[in-house]
């Protein structure tokens, strides 16, 4: 696993059903997100209906991109469109084909609309 670091870090906006807000920093590829932290998920989810293995970012060239770490039995969705892999560009809306479920927005430039990190 790569660690990634630098001062510009991309952040996930992870918007929950219930309507809490949080700020996620992808601060190593790949970044695992999922059901629970058993599967070593960095963003942890709830919610029965999501797998313990959704997706993943990975950064590749100076780009990011994300990945259906199941996509046989898994939906991932950027901006409304079902994908198996995709480019991220700044203020895609990842989400997992639940309803009332999570929207997670990748922000390529941290300093828009984010809160400063210690």
């Amino acid at each position: 696993m790569a660690d990634y670091a630098s001062n510009q870090e991309p952040v996930l906006l992870v918007c929950a059903p219930d309507g809490a807000r949080k700020y996620v920093r992808i601060l190593q590829t790949p970044f695992l997100i999922g059901r629970g932290a058993e599967t070593g998920n960095h963003l942890q989810l709830l919610g029965q209906r999501l797998s313990r293995c959704c997706a993943a970012v990975v950064k590749e060239q100076e780009q990011f991109y994300i990945e259906s770490r199941n996509p046989l039995r898994d939906r991932l969705f950027i901006n409304g469109r079902r994908t198996e892999n995709c480019l991220l560009n700044d203020g895609d809306v990842i989400t997992f084909g639940v309803e009332d479920s999570y929207e997670i927005y990748f922000l390529r430039s941290p300093e828009r609309g984010c809160p400063s990190f210690s």
